[in-house]
């Protein structure tokens, strides 16, 4: 009705093209139409308005204002109400900053933030721009609607034509206020009130802006819903999973199920129909209940994770939730969890992986032989690598041998199907891998993957498997580690034989020497003992040896030394022992003798008859005893008896 000059100076406008217009359709942004109703209404029912807003100035700029509405009455028929309008001290004399939103930006980011659901459609009433509390109210996402007519999408058929009668009004300019139906995501009938304002399009034609705000619940095909579902409006943008209500009876019955944020939208763990138990795996199941009854029972939340069996394959999920205010349902999300769970299973198989490891290294260490650690090695092939056949193989005088082998109930592999792959590995020292395109190099029908690898230079390791995802790379971590734990073993029992053979052998024949000698006579006497038997004793000794090393020196000598230690070790049997006693004195432990000393004797002085020394031949004095369990003497005197025997055959040599 009337406008002061400062009001008309504020906003831009002259007089004549104020006076009689509508001051919302003037200098209200339609972002904010459903604000500026809101105020009407609130000013005619006699409550005064006091807030600060946004308008905008003839040229489309945003004024940042404080407003004063109150009502009042312009004569005994008509009421009407007043504006007062103040520039925010802090709008005024604003300049732009670097980097700060243009004018339309700001109008933009008004419509995107504001709590009332709204769109935009262009002059052929396809939607241009949607906002996040439409798309939350209603279930929507803003590329759903993008490009498509409000008719086909959000109108249902039956109101076809009061939206034809929208459009023709909002074409004239008028401002369209009404109670209507339109259509969610979820193809459900929601009742909201509209309020649709004409927005000039920049080369002409006349859009629309649309605010809506339901009035009523979705009520689906599949819904009975008996009260507010407190997770309305869904923030389907921002969380996972899906939201649901569901009635607390044997199939959990959905009363609701929102639309998943990921997989396009498509709900694949739980067919709506069925419930929610009908997809749960039966071995989760009665978990699940007892939580579920507890929750009842108590009324406070629950979190639970179980596996659901979808048109995908096995998931896992986790869902949360708390029973509803009269505890006849539940109300929470489901979240699908099974990458987290696989990456959780992957590392707990891989710490277990790692505890197991750790034992068997301490089962190596502690291995004594070398084919105790063959024997762990293979057996932790199937334990440790999952492989289905283990073995280790030997190559002892050019033959290959299996030392030791494990095997699965799925293994049914040959013996010998391996050896040519075992030889090629030991001749040159490297590992080999194959897998199913590779099973030409092998004569095995069963294995489809299989790695092979040096142990040491006489031995190999093998790990076979049926299946084509063995051995993955985690494994061939473990596998160094195994084999390195194997092979720190093995070289410590070899270097313990060594200290072992120094300590009891003579470095210079290869016999035993003095130091053994006690230990070989116990264990020689406590089994003539136990079998009933007689040990010999020889005692033999080098003739004329101080003269040997006198005259042709001390490498002389100790050839000579070894040449009579080889002919003593060649003239005797395998049970029996040569010991080197002295310098050039040797004694011979025969085991389970009658009257033999005498032709072992004899078979010495042949044999040392046909050796060839260099320019000089060699002899030897020998004297022998005898020594039966219970005749009453001693070991010690037996030996002693054929030590004299010897002396007396090498002093009737010299004085002849």
């Amino acid at each position: 009705m009337a406008a002061n000059h400062v009001f008309l100076a504020m906003f831009g406008y002259s007089e004549q093209d104020a006076l009689g217009k509508c001051i919302d359709s003037l200098i209200v942004p339609p972002q904010l139409a459903l604000e500026a109703a809101e105020i009407t209404v609130s000013v005619s029912g006699g409550r005064p308005v006091s807030m600060e807003t946004v308008r905008t100035r003839s040229d489309g700029s945003p004024l940042s204002v404080s407003v004063l509405a109150s009502r009042c009455k312009a004569s005994l028929e008509q009421s009407c109400y007043y504006a007062i309008y103040r520039v925010l001290a802090r709008q005024e004399g604003r300049r732009r900053r670097k980097g700060e939103n243009t004018d339309s930006g700001f109008l933009t980011s008004l419509f995107a933030e504001a709590d009332e659901p709204g769109l935009f459609t262009d002059a052929s009433n396809r939607i241009t721009a949607v906002n996040h509390s439409f798309c939350r109210q209603f279930g929507w996402k803003p590329e759903e609607l993008a490009g498509e007519p409000v008719s086909d999408v959000l109108v249902p058929s039956d109101l076809r034509d009061e939206e034809s009668r929208v459009l023709d009004r909002i074409v004239t300019g008028a401002i369209v206020k009404s109670d209507t139906t339109i259509l969610d995501a979820y193809g459900t009938r929601r009742r909201t009130s509209m309020l649709a304002v004409p927005v000039s399009i920049a080369d002409g034609p006349v859009g629309s802006y649309r605010a809506y705000n339901p009035t009523d619940l979705p009520t689906a095909d599949f819904m009975a819903v008996k009260g507010r579902n407190r997770f309305q409006p869904p923030p389907f943008k921002h969380l996972p999973g899906l939201f649901f209500r569901v009635r607390n009876d044997i199939c959990r019955t959905i009363d609701f199920l929102s639309r998943p944020t990921s997989t396009a939208g498509r709900n694949d763990l739980f067919p709506v129909e069925n419930g929610l138990s009908s997809g749960v795996h039966p071995e989760d199941s009665e978990n699940l209940k007892s939580v579920l009854q507890e929750s009842i029972e108590s009324g406070r939340p629950y979190q639970v994770t179980y596996r659901v069996t979808a048109s995908s394959g096995e998931r896992w999920v986790l869902e949360q939730g708390c029973p509803d205010d009269d505890r006849l349902g539940f109300e929470g999300y489901i979240v699908d969890i099974t990458a987290s769970k696989r990456v959780e299973e992957m590392v707990a198989k891989a710490r277990k992986r790692l505890e197991d490891l750790h034992g068997i290294a301490s089962l190596l260490q502690r291995s004594a032989t070398e084919s105790e650690i063959h024997r762990i090695c293979a057996e932790s092939a199937c334990t440790l690598l999952d492989a289905d056949c283990g073995m280790v193989l030997t190559c002892h005088e050019g033959a290959v041998q299996i030392s030791h082998r494990a095997r699965t109930s799925n293994s049914h592999c040959s013996e010998n199907c391996y050896r040519d792959l075992a030889v090629m590995v030991m001749e040159t020292g490297q590992q080999m891998s194959f897998n199913s395109r590779d099973t030409h190099i092998t004569n095995c029908s069963f294995a489809r993957n299989g790695v092979c690898r040096p142990l040491t230079e006489n031995s190999v390791f093998l790990a076979l498997s049926n299946r084509d995802d063995a051995f993955t790379e985690s494994l061939v971590g473990v596998t160094d580690l195994l084999l390195g734990y194997a092979e720190q073993s093995l070289r410590r029992i070899a270097l313990q034989r060594r200290l072992i053979d120094q300590a009891i052998h003579d470095p210079l024949t290869g016999t035993y020497n003095r130091n053994h000698f006690n230990r070989l006579v116990e264990l020689e006497e406590n089994r003539a003992r136990l079998d009933g038997t007689t040990l010999g004793f020889i005692m033999v000794d080098v003739d004329n040896f101080k003269a040997i090393n006198d005259t042709r020196g001390h490498q002389t000598g100790d050839t000579v030394l070894r040449e009579v230690a080889a002919v003593l070790q060649r003239a005797v049997r395998k049970a029996d022992t040569v010991i080197r006693y002295g310098g050039d004195e040797f004694l011979i432990i025969l085991s389970r003798v009658d009257s033999m000393t005498e032709m072992v004797e004899d078979r010495i002085r042949k044999m040392l008859g046909r050796e060839v020394f260099p320019g000089f031949s060699v002899t030897v004095s020998m004297g022998h005893s005898q020594w039966e369990p219970g005749l009453g003497s001693s070991i010690d005197e037996a030996i002693s008896r054929a030590d004299r025997m010897m002396y007396e055959e090498k002093h009737s040599r010299e004085t002849t």
